[in-house]
C-alpha cells in the first residue's frame, strides 16, 4: 500500500500523443474499481482516496471520485478538453480540470523520487534530457500533446506560467493537454518528438491541500501534506528577523522570493515574474529586499539585497529584455555585512548599501529598535570589499542617489528622519542635512524628471508594528510623501502628500513615479497603481497649478473634520459633532 505521506507526482493525462484527458462517462464506468463522493471537487482528495487502495489511476467529475482499474482503455471515449470545464475547489493549478456534463477528467499518480522542490515539472530535451526544477510562476513554452513537427508549441515566444500553458494547449485547434503520458524514470523517452526543445512545461504537477474529513469538509485540527496534490505552494520567503506569524502568513499565502516586472506603458498587463537563469544562482531561501537599477552601455543591470538563511548578500543580474529573464552574474559578500536593507548602484562593480542593524535574529532586531541602538551603517562596495562610509545610524533603511548622483538620500525609520549625505572624492559620505518627519519613512526613490524624493511611509507606528507582527489579521495605513528638493539637491523646500490610505493598502514601503502615474509597494500586502493629481492655485487664484499639500491626516484623535482656518502657521480644525483641534502647521 502506498504510504500516505510519501510525496508523489500527478500526471494530468495518461494518453499518448494528441491525447485528451477528458472522457465520456460510459467509458469511465466500464473500468470503475472504487468510487466515492466528497462535498467539494478535489483531485487531491480523490488521489489520496485511491492511493489508500493502491490504485494509481483516477477520474473526477465534480464531487465524484472514481478509482480506475489497470485495464482502463485510454483510447476509447475521448472528448475535447472543452467538454471538461468543471471548476476544482481550493486548488491553484488544477482549476478547470474536474470533469464536465457526462464527462470525467482522468489522472494518474507517479511515485518516482525526484530531487525536485518545485510543484510543477518542466522537461529539457536539448543536449542532456532531464526534468528541471522550475517554479510554477516562471515563464516557459508549453509542450502540448500535438504532432511534434508543429514548432508553434515549442516556441520560446509563447512562454507562459504553468497554468496558462495548460489553458493554451486546451485552446489549440487540436484541443489537447500538456504532455503527460510519460514515465518520470526516463526523461530521454519523454523527449520523443521534442528533441530540439529547451525547458518546457509538461502536465506533471504536485499540489497542497488541507487534510479533509471523508466528506471533504476541512478538519481544523488536522493539517498535513496530501501526496502529490498541493493547493498551496509552501515555499514561503523567510527572513531571520521575521516573526513566526509573518513566516506562517507567507507560507499560507503561497509567497516566495521573486523579482517582478511592471510596465507603466501597459498597466493592464499587471506584473510579470522575471525568470532567473545562471548556474551559480539558487532559488532556495531566496528572499529579495532592496533593489537598484543601473543602465550602462545599452545594458540594464539589477543589484538586489537578498536575505538568505545564513547570510545577507547583494546579487547582480543583467536584464535580458528579449526573453524577459534575469541573468545572474555575481554574488557580493563581506565580513562587515550583517543585516542589509537596500542598495544604490554607482557603477558596474560599485554600490552603496544600508546595513540597517547588527543582529540577524528576531529578538536582537527588536532590541535594536526599542533600545535605540545605533548599530546601522552605510557601506560602500569599492570593487574589492565593503567599507563603512558613514557614522553609526539608528536603523538606517532605504537608500537612493540624487538625480545628479552627487548626494545620497537615506532614512532612519524609527528615528523618523530623512538624511542627506554628500559624496566625497573617496566615496565616503558627509552628512549635510537631516529633516525630521512626523511619520515613519521607509524607502526613498527619485522622481526622474524633477529630482524630488518620494517616500513610502507608515504614519502610525503602533499599527505598522502590529501589522508586521501579524500581517494576516492586522492592517496598517499607507502614506506616500513627495519631498521637494531645491536645485542643489540638499534642502527640502516643501512636502506634498501624494497618498493617504487606510482601507485599500496596508503598510506602504516605497513608491515610484512615471509620467504622473505611481506604483506603490508594501511590506507584505498588494501593490497599488494610480494617477497622481495634485492641485495648487496660482497667484491670481483662478488657475490650478501643480500640487495638493495635505496639512492634517488623522484617524485617532479627531473624527469627521469639516473645516479649517490658518493663521501664522497655526491651524484650527472643526468637526461635525466631535471636538476641535488646534495645531501648528509644519509643512516645509
Amino acid at each position: 500500500m502506498t504510504t500516505p505521506n510519501k510525496e508523489v507526482w500527478t500526471c494530468v493525462q495518461i494518453l499518448k500523443r494528441c491525447e485528451r484527458g477528458c472522457y465520456n462517462s460510459s467509458s469511465i464506468q466500464q473500468y470503475l474499481s472504487k468510487s466515492t463522493n466528497f462535498s467539494i471537487s478535489s483531485p487531491a482528495l480523490c488521489q489520496e482516496y485511491c492511493l489508500q487502495k493502491d490504485i494509481y489511476k483516477f477520474a473526477i467529475q465534480g464531487i465524484t471520485c472514481v478509482c480506475l482499474s489497470n485495464a482502463f482503455n485510454d483510447n476509447g471515449g475521448r472528448l475535447s478538453p472543452s467538454k471538461c470545464g468543471f471548476m476544482c475547489d481550493n486548488c491553484t493549478l488544477l482549476t478547470n480540470e474536474c470533469g464536465g456534463d457526462s464527462a470525467y477528467n482522468v489522472f494518474y499518480t507517479d511515485s518516482t523520487d525526484l530531487e525536485i522542490t518545485s510543484h510543477c515539472l518542466s522537461l529539457q530535451c536539448q543536449n542532456d534530457p532531464k526534468f528541471v526544477n522550475t517554479y510554477c510562476n516562471q515563464f516557459l513554452p508549453p509542450l502540448c500533446n500535438i504532432k511534434p513537427s508543429d514548432n508553434r508549441f515549442i516556441n520560446d515566444n509563447l512562454s507562459k506560467i504553468w497554468k496558462n500553458g495548460m489553458a493554451f494547449c486546451k485552446d489549440t485547434d487540436n484541443g489537447c493537454y500538456l504532455l503527460g503520458n510519460i514515465t518520470l524514470l526516463d526523461a530521454k523517452s519523454a523527449c520523443t518528438g521534442f528533441q530540439n526543445s529547451g525547458p518546457g512545461w509538461i502536465g506533471v504537477i504536485k499540489e497542497n491541500v488541507v487534510k479533509s474529513d471523508e466528506d471533504g469538509k476541512r478538519n481544523p485540527k488536522e493539517n498535513r501534506q496530501i501526496p502529490g496534490m498541493f493547493c498551496k505552494e509552501t515555499m514561503g520567503i523567510d527572513g531571520p528577523f521575521f516573526t513566526s506569524a509573518m513566516k506562517e502568513y507567507h507560507k499560507k499565502d503561497n509567497t516566495r522570493g521573486r523579482i517582478m516586472l511592471f510596465n507603466f506603458e501597459k498597466p493592464a498587463d499587471g506584473v510579470r515574474e522575471l525568470m532567473i537563469v545562471g548556474n551559480q544562482f539558487s532559488y532556495e531561501d531566496f528572499a529579495p529586499h532592496g533593489i537598484s537599477v543601473l543602465e550602462e552601455k545599452d545594458k540594464v543591470f539589477l543589484f538586489v539585497v537578498v536575505h538568505r538563511a545564513e547570510e545577507d548578500t547583494v546579487e547582480k543580474f543583467e536584464f535580458l529584455e528579449k526573453t524577459l529573464e534575469l541573468k545572474h552574474l555575481k554574488t557580493y559578500k563581506g565580513t562587515l555585512v550583517h543585516l542589509l536593507n537596500d542598495v544604490a548602484a554607482t557603477g558596474h562593480e560599485t554600490f552603496y548599501t544600508t546595513e540597517s542593524g547588527y543582529y540577524r535574529n528576531y529578538i536582537g532586531h527588536i532590541l535594536e529598535q526599542f533600545i535605540g541602538l545605533s548599530y546601522g551603517h552605510l557601506l560602500y562596495y569599492d570593487g574589492r570589499d565593503f567599507i563603512p562610509v558613514s557614522e553609526p545610524t539608528y536603523m538606517v533603511n532605504g537608500i537612493t542617489l540624487s538625480k545628479d548622483g552627487r548626494h545620497v538620500y537615506t532614512v532612519s525609520s524609527p528615528g523618523k528622519k530623512f538624511i542627506v549625505y554628500k559624496r566625497e572624492a573617496n566615496n565616503r559620505l558627509k552628512k549635510i542635512n537631516e529633516v525630521e518627519l512626523d511619520t515613519i519613512p521607509d524607502n526613498p526613490t527619485i522622481d526622474p524628471v524633477t529630482g524630488d524624493v518620494l517616500l513610502g511611509c507608515h504614519p502610525i507606528w503602533i499599527k505598522i508594528a502590529k501589522h508586521l507582527n501579524d500581517p494576516g489579521n492586522e492592517s496598517a495605513p499607507s502614506q506616500v510623501l513627495m519631498l521637494h528638493m531645491d536645485k542643489s539637491g540638499t534642502n527640502v523646500t516643501g512636502i506634498t502628500e501624494l497618498l493617504s490610505d487606510d482601507l485599500e493598502l496596508y503598510g506602504s514601503t516605497t513608491a515610484t513615479l512615471y509620467k504622473k502615474r505611481m506604483l506603490v509597494g508594501t511590506v507584505c500586502h498588494k501593490m497599488m497603481y494610480c494617477e497622481v493629481l495634485m492641485l495648487h492655485m496660482d497667484k491670481s487664484g483662478t488657475n490650478v497649478t501643480d500640487g495638493i499639500t495635505e496639512l492634517q491626516s488623522d484617524n485617532l484623535e479627531l473624527y469627521g473634520s469639516t473645516t479649517a482656518t490658518l493663521y501664522k502657521k497655526r491651524m484650527l480644525v472643526g468637526t461635525v459633532c466631535h471636538k476641535m483641534m488646534y495645531c501648528e502647521e509644519n509643512t516645509l
